[in-house]
């Protein structure tokens, strides 16, 4: 073999070396390529792990948060709730106090009514003591009083069974009172006739103190009639009524009723 083909194909066998080794390289390259690409694959890999623990982490932290917030309100509520319960106890206390004060006043003031009470039907006792005592002394002063007219009459024979007479008529006095003037001529009392002395007398004498009689008068020839209400020996009129009033109505009024009544014609007295 020339030696010019020796060089070329000992220049060929170079190259191929350079081919082989060169893809060796490559080949290499690669692997390491591919080593690189799958580290970084791996890295990424856990890269998104962690992304996603961080948000887990996050959510957690979040969450945890929400629920310490939840819990501080909730704690606050509770302190909230705990302040109004102590407030409404506190109150509930008062109201008690209150009650118990308002209980010792009611005591106290049903002590003190039934205290006044005592001392009202005490007094109510005495006073009904005294009222009838005073009742009984204004009737025997009454029945003690005589009847009086307050006026002067005339003994005139010529008028003797036709009548009496008025002579004199004391101002103030029951006759005034009445509307009686001197030259009246009494005829009758309470419709019964008095056209005497004796019979007139027996009327007076049988009349009650403060009692009121019609008297049927004569007066110029006209008749007419007076009311009139006897006065008392030794009584003023005002004490004279005060009296009757002290003595009871239903007693005065017997005792006016009792005095004398008409029958015939002539006097029949009611003894009392």
């Amino acid at each position: 073999m020339s030696t010019e083909a020796l060089l070329a194909l000992h220049e060929l066998e170079r190259a191929h070396s350079r081919l082989v080794a060169d893809g060796e390289d490559a080949r290499a390259r690669v692997e390491v390529l591919q080593s690189r690409l799958e580290a970084l694959e791996a890295r990424r890999a856990e890269g998104g792990v962690e992304a996603g623990a961080s948000g887990a982490a996050a959510a957690a932290a979040a969450a945890s948060a929400a629920s310490a917030r939840a819990e501080a309100a909730a704690r606050e509520k509770v302190s909230q709730l705990e302040a109004a319960l102590a407030a409404a106890e506190a109150r509930a206390r008062a109201a008690e106090a209150d009650a118990a004060r308002v209980t010792e006043r009611f005591v106290a003031l049903e002590e003190r009514a039934g205290a006044a009470e005592a001392a009202a039907a005490a007094a109510a006792m005495q006073a009904a003591g005294e009222a009838a005592v005073a009742q009984q002394l204004a009737r025997e002063r009454l029945l003690g009083a005589e009847p009086v007219l307050g006026a002067r009459l005339l003994e005139d024979d010529e008028l003797e069974g036709h009548g009496i007479e008025v002579d004199v008529v004391r101002p103030g006095g029951a006759a005034d009172m009445a509307g009686m003037q001197p030259g009246d001529i009494i005829v009758a009392v309470e419709g019964m006739a008095t056209v005497s002395h004796p019979a007139f007398n027996v009327v007076l004498e049988n009349a009650f103190p403060g009692e009121v009689n019609t008297f049927t008068l004569l007066r110029g020839g006209r008749q007419l009639e007076v009311e009139v209400r006897y006065h008392a020996s030794g009584i003023g009129y005002d004490e004279l009524m005060a009296l009757r009033e002290a003595a009871g109505a239903a007693w005065v009024t017997e005792m006016d009723e009792s005095a004398f009544h008409v029958r015939d014609a002539h006097v029949v007295t009611v003894k009392r």
